[in-house]
């Protein structure tokens, strides 16, 4: 590609969604002006290159849907101005480079439907301008981190479903406020749902399915759907397939007339199904399937 050399001060260019191949030349590090690079929904295949490095006044960096193998190259952590880095559905190995935090304009990191493993990096959740997490449908594995000094004030979107991730969910999420997607599914989280979840009043979408999650012990047993019922732009709200063994408050009739999907099916659920159900105007999925409802 010579389209670098013969013009020197490019600075945005969009191939996205087109029938490119082969491997990602070097010949971008002569791009030096480029703020956005969009090569996705291609075919390009290889590594990411490691002399995306030169590329310093780089915002968007959009490399998903394609068939891109290799690791992250740490090399990524040094592109300072970035503010969007996206490699979804490739086949992308390896663990996320534990430098990556210091890219402190990154407002979204787009890593789902790949092969990445290992422990989300803890800093990750100290880059304060990030909005959006998505790393859904790989094999990261650990914990979560539960340090309360974790600050991630802006992030709005934390999509961790389907990896094997352990662990406690921890109680400072309720801390950020601007969270209005949060799916940890398909994951193999223990202890309690905490019932503080209520606090983030923007919440449209809570994802703890297929877990071994509990209601919290020392409290009223289903506190946490009280806690629930505060989220007034509640729409999807998904708890199959964990150990809750409580009964359904006749208060869940205080959810938001938002509510679409409430699915608790595969649990230990007991009582009786109650009456409150009814005010939920809008609730078009209602699973209960599977517990011990009499």
């Amino acid at each position: 590609m010579n389209l670098c050399t013969q013009c020197p001060n490019l600075q945005g260019l969009y191939i996205s969604t087109n029938e490119f191949s082969g491997k990602l030349t070097s010949q971008f590090n002569n791009c030096t002006e480029l703020s956005v690079l969009s090569l996705s929904k291609n075919k390009f295949d290889g590594r990411i290159p490691k002399g995306f490095r030169s590329l310093e006044k780089l915002e968007v960096l959009d490399l998903g849907s394609n068939n891109l193998t290799g690791n992250i190259p740490p090399v990524i952590s040094n592109l300072s101005m970035l503010q969007e880095f996206a490699i979804e559905l490739n086949n992308v190995k390896g663990g996320i480079p534990s430098d990556l935090w210091c890219l402190q304009n990154l407002k979204i990191l787009v890593f789902q439907h790949n092969d990445l493993t290992g422990a989300i990096p803890q800093n990750i959740f100290n880059i304060t301008s990030l909005q959006q997490l998505s790393l859904v449908e790989n094999s990261f594995s650990g914990n979560l981190p539960l340090d309360t000094w974790i600050s991630c004030p802006n992030l709005e979107i934390l999509v961790l479903g389907f990896n094997k991730i352990s662990g406690h969910i921890p109680s400072y999420l309720s801390n950020i406020s601007s969270l209005f997607i949060v799916n940890f599914s398909v994951n193999f989280l223990s202890g309690h749902i905490p019932r503080n979840l209520g606090n983030l009043k923007n919440l449209k979408m809570l994802g703890l399915g297929d877990n071994q999650l509990t209601a919290e012990p020392g409290y009223q047993e289903h506190s946490f759907l009280l806690s629930l019922t505060n989220c007034r732009f509640l729409e999807e709200l998904y708890l199959s397939t964990n150990l809750l063994n409580i009964t359904i408050p006749d208060a869940i009739g205080n959810f938001s007339l938002s509510l679409k999907v409430f699915d608790a099916s595969e649990n230990q659920l007991k009582g009786q199904i109650p009456m409150g159900i009814g005010f939920l105007k809008n609730l078009y999925t209602l699973d209960l399937l599977g517990n011990n409802l009499t």
